[in-house]
Formats: structure tokens, C-alpha cells, sequence
């Protein structure tokens, strides 16, 4: 007779909420090996006040990085139309412009766009 060992528990999938955003083009078994990646991204992207670039390797550099009177406000986004670049952000409180009481912003700009030309 053939025994069979028990079902392991398939654990959730980290951040579920990216996941669905993605779902039809990375399968879930992918996503386990890759989410912790993408974590350390998504941190780097909302903490830093910086365009960073990623290498394969997992090396990350700068590209533009600013104080906390700079465009690249937490949360940023950018928008490339030819060789323009647009710039939205929000200037909320965190990482590289937090002040001392760790609660508040130290200076800043405030929500703002910027247009960036070549």
C-alpha cells in the first residue's frame, strides 16, 4: 500500500495587494523568491529622496539624490515624456527628511511639480 506523507501548508504570499497588481505576469511561486526584493526596492524608493538604479547583482547607486528642500520628496513620482521629466510629489515626513522627534518633517518644499528639461 502507497502511503503518502501530509499536506504542507502553503504559506500566504507576501503583500498580497502588490501581488494582484501583478499576478498575470509573475506566478505565485516566483513572487515568494522575488517579494523580498521588491520590499527592499520599495523601501529604498519611499526613504531615500533619490532616483536610484538598480543592477541585476543587486548593486544600487545613486543616480540624483537631494536634501530635503529637493524635488525627490517622499512619495515621488516621475513621468518621462520625450526628454522631459515631470516630477510630482508630496513631501511627506520620513527617512532623509525626518526631523530629530522622528514624528515631523525637518524643512522642505511642500506638494509640488517640477518640469525638468534637457
Amino acid at each position: 500500500m502507497l502511503q503518502t506523507a501530509p499536506q504542507t501548508p502553503i504559506a500566504p504570499l507576501p503583500m498580497p495587494e502588490l501581488y494582484r497588481r501583478v499576478e498575470r505576469h509573475i506566478p505565485p511561486f516566483e513572487w515568494r523568491i522575488l517579494a523580498d526584493d521588491v520590499a527592499a526596492i520599495l523601501r529604498l524608493k519611499h526613504e531615500r529622496n533619490a532616483v536610484v538604479l538598480v543592477q541585476p547583482d543587486g548593486r544600487v547607486f545613486d543616480v540624483q539624490k537631494n536634501d530635503s528642500k529637493g524635488p525627490l520628496e517622499f512619495p515621488t513620482a516621475v513621468v518621462f515624456v520625450e526628454a522631459t521629466a515631470y516630477v510630482s510629489n508630496f513631501d511627506t515626513a520620513r527617512r532623509d527628511n525626518l526631523a530629530a522627534d522622528g514624528k515631523t518633517s525637518i524643512d522642505g518644499i511642500g506638494a509640488s511639480i517640477i518640469k525638468i528639461e534637457q
